[in-house]
């Protein structure tokens, strides 16, 4: 009989040696041969992975196999050996990754995602984005000048009637600037603007949104860091596993 560590080392294993938590949720319940013997298997997953010693974070959301460190794919060791994401490719692979995130929490939530077309196939845990969003076709909503700002934002969740509901944009290394210039074509829509970002970079956030020139933003940007960011993916998915088996 395999223990739930068992269970969850084995679903890595068969996926390189690493796992998001949607993964997870999604493969370690089909791992034979095991009995979880709760009603909260995704909540015995997730205390797995951050009390056993057999695994260790990347980044939020995403875990991997000790004994697999040195044998992951290129772009989870790049994240590995580059924590603070300093160079050019440890910034790329970063934001494609909360973007990704960003994407699969909007799909959670019942709406249709989209990802700029050019961003489409960088990679958010070995799966290319355009993979993870419903579209890299915007919707003509507005007028083609809105849309130009529009097409280039890092993710955006549109309702059923084809309107934005969220706009978000992943502030890895850049200043905000650009996100608020982008941001600021929608201030006549009903629509919740997010900046992601480091949980460190919120003093950052405040200081250029407290800017005279974006005084028209002040109220309607709101931050989340990238740890919320994964906290909200994971309780959303399981939210989400809940509902649909009741």
């Amino acid at each position: 009989m395999k223990t739930q560590i068992d269970a969850v080392a084995e679903a890595m294993r068969r996926n390189g040696g690493f796992a998001t938590l949607r993964y997870l949720y999604e493969h370690a319940l089909e791992v034979e041969d095991v009995k979880w013997k709760t009603k909260t298997p995704f909540a015995s997953m997730r205390r797995i992975v951050q009390q056993s010693e057999l695994f260790f974070k990347v980044k939020p959301g995403l875990w991997a196999l000790c004994e697999c460190r040195d044998r992951l794919p290129q772009d989870i060791r790049a994240m590995m050996q580059n924590p603070d994401d300093r160079t050019t490719q440890g910034a790329e692979l970063s934001h494609s990754y909360y973007q990704g995130l960003a994407l699969e929490l909007g799909h959670l939530k019942g709406h249709q995602t989209y990802v700029p077309a050019q961003d489409g196939n960088r990679l958010c845990a070995g799966r290319p984005l355009k993979e993870i969003a419903d579209t890299t076709s915007i919707p003509e909503f507005t007028y083609d000048r809105v849309l130009r700002s529009v097409r280039m934002i890092d993710a955006v969740w549109f309702n059923s009637r084809g309107f934005p509901a969220s706009v978000i944009e992943i502030e890895h290394t850049t200043d905000f600037r650009g996100a608020f210039e982008k941001f600021s074509e929608l201030v006549d829509f009903r629509v919740d603007m997010i900046a992601v970002g480091h949980s460190a970079r919120r003093r950052q956030f405040e200081d250029v949104i407290g800017r005279t020139v974006y005084e028209p933003l002040r109220t309607r940007v709101r931050y989340l860091d990238y740890e919320h960011l994964a906290m909200l993916h994971s309780s959303t998915l399981s939210l989400s596993e809940v509902e649909k088996n009741t």
